[in-house]
C-alpha cells in the first residue's frame, strides 16, 4: 500500500478505507468488521467516547499500517487502524464503504487504538466499530445524519462479495467478465443519451436511446462466444445488497459512486445506463416470443429466452438503481422513498435487518420539513415507532399512508389496525398514490379538504382521530377476483409470457359479470341514460385507471369503455373457445385493462344501503361502514368496534366508490362531519 493510502481515512457506520481496487480486495477479505451480536467488540469499541453532537463532530476509522492478506487466523492481526473523532466541519476526506451485513463468525482480527477487535471476512458489521450499537442514543443520531455522511464523502465503494456464478469470473480468456459487458453497455447508452450524472439528467427519450442501442443489444446476446453471461447476470442482480434498505439513501446521496463485485468495478452511472438498455431489451424480447410473427424463431436465440424469462421483470437491483437515479432533486422526498420501497410484496423488495430501518434507513430521503416530524429513536420499540412514524405522517398531509395497513398482509403482532407493518408485505394502494407520486392518478373523495386531526385520540396512544363524513354501510359483496397464491412465475409456455400475476379467463368473466349485478341494483341503474349502467362496471372492474405505457393513468371516460368493451369481448371469445390462463389469447388492446384489474390485490365488489357501489378490501363485509375521512384520497371500508364508543373503528381498507372519488360526498354545505377514532 502507498503512504497515501496508508492514511486514507474512513467514516462509519458503513465505512472502510479503500484507495483503489487492490486496497479494497485486501480490505474486504480480512480488514474490518465483527458480528453486530459481539458485545466484546462493542465494549471495547465504547472507550472511543461518541461525539456529543453528531452534526458537529463524527468518528473516523484511520488506516495506520499496510493490510497483510495472508495473515492467517486471529492470532495475528490484519491490519492497524484508529478510531477518531474529527469536527464535521473540518474533517478530512474520507471514503464511504456501502455493503450488506453477514451472519459468519469472525476468522480475522484487527488492532484499534491497540486493542485487538474479532472481524468477519467479508468487512460486515463495520459500523459495530465506528458506533457503539449498545448505545441507542448514540445509534440514532448518527441515523438521523446518515445521509449527511453519504453526501460529503469524497468517494462511495459498494462492495458486492464475490461472484455467485463461475462464470461471471472471466477465468476464460475468451469471455468478458459481467461488469465489463454491463460497462460497455452503460457506454452506449450515455453516448445516445447525452451528457449527465444520473438518470434525472437525460433529457431524451429514452425510446429512441434504446432504439439506436438495439443492434448492439443484439450482437452481444447473438455472440457464439464471449456473449453477454445471462446465469451470471441472474445470480448479480439477485445478490443480498440489491435488497438492503441501508444501500437506497447511500446510493441516492453518493457523488462518486463505484461498485466492486469479484475483482472488477463499475460506476453507478455506467451500471444504470446499462440496466435501462437491459429491461427494455427483456421486454423487446416477450414481446416477440409471445407475438404470431413467424420471424421470432430467427430473431431470438436461447440465451436471449433464458435472459427474458429467468429473470423478473423488475428486480430489486433495477429497482434500487432507478429509483434513486430517474427522480431530480425537487421530488426526492420520504414519503416517495417509502412508496418505492415500503410497497413490496415478500420475500421480494427491500428488507432491513432491523425492522424500524424500513424508515430509518431511509432518512436520507427526506426532505427538510419531514426531517422535522420523522427521526430515528432506536429506543422505542418497532410497534410503536412504526405507529408514531404512521401518526406523523397522516398529521402532516401524508394520510394516504394508511391505505398501506393492510389486513392480513401484516406480521407484527399488536399494531392498530390503521398503522402499517412497513417490513411485512404491502400491496399497490387502490386509489391512494397521488400524495406521495403525484404524477400518478389523482383522487380527491375528501375534495381537497385537508387532514382534521381530532385531539382527544391524544389521550389514547395507539388511536388517531380524524374527522370526516360518513357515507354508508355495506350490504352486499361480490366475487375476490385473485389471491397471491394464484401467482404464477413468469415462464415461458410455447413461446408466450405467462403473467406473473394471472388469472382464468372464467375467473375475470365471473368478476365482471358479478360487478355488473351490483351496479344493476346501485344508483347507476336510475340514471336516465341507458348506457350508464355499463359504464359504472367498467369504472368500478378497474377502479377507474388503466395500464397505458405500462404506467398507471385516470381513465379517460371515452378510452375506457373502449377498452372495457373490447375485454370483456375477448374474454368472452377466449372462454368460448376453452382457452386456459393467463393473457396469451388476449389482443393487445385488452391489455391496458386487464393489467390494472391484475394490479389489485385481494380486492372484491361492494354495494351499499344507499345503492353506492365500489371495490374495496377483499376482508368487506355485511356492516361496515364506508367513509370518506378529510385529507384522504379515497374512501375508506371502516368496521365498528363493538361494545366500545360509536366513533370508534377498525380500518378494514381504502376503497374506490363509484360517484365520490372528486369529493361529491363532500362537496354539499350541509355535509355533516363526525369524528373517526380508529384504532
Amino acid at each position: 500500500m502507498t503512504a497515501a493510502a496508508s492514511r486514507a481515512v474512513v467514516a462509519a457506520p458503513v465505512y472502510v478505507c479503500a484507495a483503489s481496487p487492490e486496497t479494497i480486495k485486501i480490505a474486504t477479505e480480512g480488514a474490518v468488521g465483527g458480528g453486530k451480536s459481539a458485545s466484546a467488540l462493542e465494549a471495547q469499541v465504547c472507550q472511543v467516547p461518541a461525539p456529543p453532537d453528531t452534526l458537529k463532530r463524527i468518528k473516523l476509522l484511520r488506516i495506520l499500517s499496510p493490510i497483510d492478506p495472508d495473515a492467517p487466523s486471529s492470532l495475528s492481526p490484519s491490519l492497524r487502524c484508529s478510531l477518531e473523532i474529527f469536527d464535521w466541519q473540518q474533517c478530512p476526506a474520507y471514503i464511504a464503504l456501502s455493503y450488506v451485513w453477514g451472519t459468519a463468525k469472525p476468522q480475522h482480527s484487527i488492532l484499534v487504538n491497540d486493542t485487538l477487535l474479532p472481524v468477519l471476512p467479508n468487512l460486515h458489521s463495520a459500523d459495530a466499530i465506528c458506533i457503539n450499537q449498545a448505545d441507542e442514543e448514540e445509534k440514532s443520531n448518527q441515523v438521523q445524519h446518515m445521509g449527511d455522511i453519504f453526501k460529503r464523502a469524497a468517494q462511495v465503494i459498494a462492495w458486492l462479495g464475490g461472484p455467485l456464478d463461475p462464470t461471471s469470473r472471466g477465468d476464460d480468456p475468451s469471455k468478458s467478465h459481467l461488469l465489463e459487458h454491463l460497462a460497455d453497455l452503460g457506454d452506449y447508452f450515455w453516448a445516445y443519451a447525452g451528457r449527465g450524472g444520473k438518470l434525472s439528467d437525460v433529457s431524451t427519450d429514452l425510446t429512441l436511446v434504446f432504439r439506436q442501442c438495439l443492434p448492439v443489444l443484439y450482437e452481444r446476446f447473438q455472440q457464439p462466444n464471449g456473449g453477454f453471461p445471462v446465469a451470471a447476470y441472474t445470480s448479480f442482480s439477485n445478490l443480498p445488497y440489491w435488497k438492503r434498505v441501508w444501500v437506497l439513501q447511500e446510493v441516492l446521496l453518493a457523488q462518486d459512486l463505484w461498485f466492486y463485485y469479484d475483482r472488477k468495478r463499475i460506476s453507478l452511472r455506467s451500471l444504470s445506463g446499462a440496466l435501462v438498455l437491459l429491461e427494455q431489451f427483456q421486454k423487446h424480447i416477450a414481446t416477440i416470443a409471445s407475438s404470431s410473427s413467424s420471424m421470432a424463431p430467427r430473431m431470438i436465440n436461447q440465451s436471449m429466452r433464458q435472459f427474458a424469462f429467468a429473470n423478473p421483470s423488475f428486480p430489486e437491483m433495477y429497482r434500487l438503481i432507478i429509483y434513486t437515479s430517474v427522480y431530480p432533486a425537487s421530488l426526492v422526498s420520504l414519503r416517495v422513498a417509502m412508496a418505492n420501497f415500503c410497497i413490496k410484496e415478500r420475500p421480494r423488495g427491500a428488507q432491513a435487518t432491523d425492522p424500524r430501518d424500513m424508515v430509518f434507513g431511509l432518512l436520507g430521503f427526506a426532505t427538510v420539513e419531514e426531517r422535522r416530524y420523522i427521526q430515528a429513536d432506536y429506543g422505542k420499540s418497532v410497534r410503536d415507532s412504526y405507529r408514531d412514524v404512521a401518526h406523523a405522517m397522516v398529521a402532516n398531509g401524508f394520510a394516504d399512508i394508511v391505505s398501506w395497513a393492510q389486513r392480513g398482509e401484516k406480521r407484527l403482532a399488536g399494531l392498530p389496525s390503521w398503522v402499517p407493518d412497513f417490513a411485512a408485505t404491502v400491496y399497490e394502494p387502490l386509489c391512494s398514490q397521488g400524495q406521495a407520486k403525484p404524477w400518478l392518478p389523482r383522487f380527491r373523495a375528501c375534495g381537497g379538504r385537508a387532514v382534521e386531526m381530532v385531539d382527544w385520540a391524544l389521550v389514547e396512544l395507539d388511536a388517531v382521530g380524524v374527522r370526516g363524513v360518513l357515507l354508508d354501510t355495506v350490504v352486499a359483496t361480490g366475487l375476490l377476483l385473485w389471491e397471491p397464491r394464484e401467482v404464477r412465475a413468469g415462464t415461458a409456455v410455447d413461446g408466450a409470457v405467462m403473467p406473473s400475476r394471472s388469472a382464468s379467463y372464467e375467473a375475470i368473466l365471473r368478476f365482471l359479470d358479478d360487478v355488473e349485478r351490483l351496479v344493476r341494483r346501485s344508483r347507476a341503474a336510475l340514471a336516465p341514460q341507458t348506457d350508464e349502467v355499463m359504464k359504472a362496471v367498467a369504472r368500478v372492474a378497474c377502479a377507474d385507471q388503466l395500464v397505458l405505457g405500462s404506467r398507471l393513468c385516470r381513465a379517460p371516460p371515452a378510452d375506457l369503455m373502449r377498452y372495457f368493451n373490447q375485454t370483456r369481448e375477448a374474454v368472452r371469445k377466449c372462454v368460448g373457445e376453452g382457452q386456459g390462463q393467463g393473457a396469451g389469447g388476449v389482443p393487445l388492446d385488452a391489455y391496458p385493462y386487464i393489467e390494472c384489474m391484475l394490479r389489485w390485490v385481494k380486492k372484491r365488489p361492494f354495494l351499499t344501503a344507499n345503492g353506492y357501489v365500489g371495490l374495496g378490501p377483499g376482508d368487506a363485509r355485511e356492516g361496515d361502514v364506508v367513509a370518506v375521512l378529510y385529507g384522504f384520497s379515497a374512501p375508506y371500508v371502516l368496521r365498528r368496534v363493538r361494545g366500545r364508543d360509536a366513533q370508534r373503528y377498525e380500518v378494514v381498507g381504502e376503497a374506490y366508490v363509484d360517484g365520490v372519488m372528486d369529493g361529491q360526498a363532500v362537496s354539499g354545505a350541509g355535509e355533516a362531519s363526525v369524528p373517526f377514532f380508529l384504532v
